[in-house]
């Protein structure tokens, strides 16, 4: 299955490519709405937050917060999307799974790949926005890579799973949206983890994307590398989410092609 995906990665390369032209044909903007939109998020976060507003526990630099709050939602936002897209990706592929003769799995990789295409523009923004504000990362920016990396993975594996069961009941779709609603409050995105008990912090510490998001404000608002032994633990469930997403596949295949 795997040497498949790598025999049609032409097609995989060039469905992501179509992907970007489908969301925005038909736009006069076309493309440049994926700037646009990080970009008024960046500026409303550092005129509100950053202006008139001051968030307990943060430093008293004028981009402190914005920048703690936007490095935190746009990379949630890469999470958050891939989730989504792969709980209905089997769903929404199901005249090309019947039809063509590519290996199934080929379609999630497409999902994450436009994914993190979408991603790259809207880092590319913010990397922007921190040259002019003075606060770019210096040599600990590599470390985005790796961080992804493991978030991404996380997602991919659970995306499959999820997506492998949406396909039999539909309701796996509905509660994602809730899930992720309570998910993006137990992790700190907006809040910063000082203005909680020790007792929370231990508590919400077992959500897998807490050490994630520490590790992007490590990169982004202190300059440094992540502390690598904190990724261990989000690491290790990714693998585990990975085999448990391709187990899960490929016993339920040919039932997801008959119920599609």
């Amino acid at each position: 299955m795997f040497s498949s995906l790598w025999h049609f990665r032409g097609f995989i390369w060039n469905s992501v490519l179509r992907d970007q032209q489908l969301r925005y044909r038909r736009s006069a903007l076309g493309i440049l709405w994926t700037i646009a939109q990080p970009l008024a998020l960046i500026l409303i976060y550092s005129v509100v937050f950053g202006r008139v507003m001051r968030h307990p526990g943060m430093g008293e630099g004028a981009f402190d917060y914005p920048v703690y709050l936007c490095s935190g939602i746009l990379t949630w936002s890469l999470f958050s999307d891939v989730l989504s897209r792969l709980t209905t990706v089997f769903n929404d592929n199901a005249h090309l799974l019947r039809k063509v003769q590519l290996p199934k799995l080929s379609f999630p990789v497409i999902a994450v790949g436009a994914c993190l295409l979408n991603f790259a523009m809207v880092m590319a923004v913010f990397l922007v926005f921190l040259i002019l504000v003075g606060r770019v990362p210096g040599i600990s920016l590599l470390g985005l890579l790796p961080v992804v990396a493991v978030q991404v993975a996380f997602a991919l594996g659970l995306g499959v799973v999820l997506g492998s069961v949406n396909v039999f009941f539909r309701d796996v779709q509905q509660a994602l949206g809730i899930g992720l609603q309570l998910w993006f409050w137990l992790t700190p995105i907006v809040y910063v983890p000082s203005i909680l008990s020790e007792r929370t912090v231990a508590l919400l510490s077992w959500n897998p994307m807490w050490p994630v998001m520490a590790a992007y404000r490590d990169i982004f608002l202190n300059n440094q590398w992540p502390d690598w032994v904190t990724l261990l633990y989000p690491a290790a469930l990714s693998v585990l989410l990975l085999a448990a997403g391709f187990v899960v596949f490929k016993r339920l295949q040919h039932d997801i092609l008959d119920e599609v």
